[in-house]
């Protein structure tokens, strides 16, 4: 096995390698995220990833918009402050808050309205090809 990596940037600039052991044959095809009402927080980030680096397609509805990070904070009566701390931006620096993410292609899927039964249906009926880039959502 030939091992490969990529550099993760952080927010503050700082550069960490990424390894991993297998080739880099799955990310030459395509690739599709569904989404949906209900997709939030992290999977809406990495939609959002996926999508702004040119390696898939988001297709279904507009996500739900969490894009918030909270802190717990012990006081000393032995209660909490919840305070937010941070908030998720796409790597094109749109904010995820009460936004959510838009589809590049909107879709009903008939798994979400009649059930997880009909997930082959969906499949099924995917036209998967490589997303178009440059273009936001």
């Amino acid at each position: 096995m030939t091992e490969d990596y990529r550099l993760m940037i952080q927010a503050g600039g700082a550069r960490q390698p990424l390894y991993s052991r297998e080739s880099g044959a799955v990310a030459s095809q395509p690739l599709q995220v569904w989404v949906n009402g209900r997709t939030a927080s992290s999977a809406e980030v990495l939609a959002a990833a996926l999508h702004d680096n040119c390696r898939a397609k988001v297709v279904g509805a507009k996500t739900y918009g969490k894009g918030i990070i909270q802190g717990v904070f012990g006081l000393s009566d032995g209660g909490a402050l919840i305070e937010t701390v941070a908030s998720y931006a796409t790597p094109a620096g749109a904010e995820i808050n009460e936004r959510g993410i838009a589809p590049d292609e909107e879709r009903i899927f008939l798994s979400d309205v009649l059930g997880s039964s009909f997930l082959d249906a969906d499949i099924k009926g995917a036209a998967i090809a490589q997303p178009v880039c440059g273009t936001r959502r």
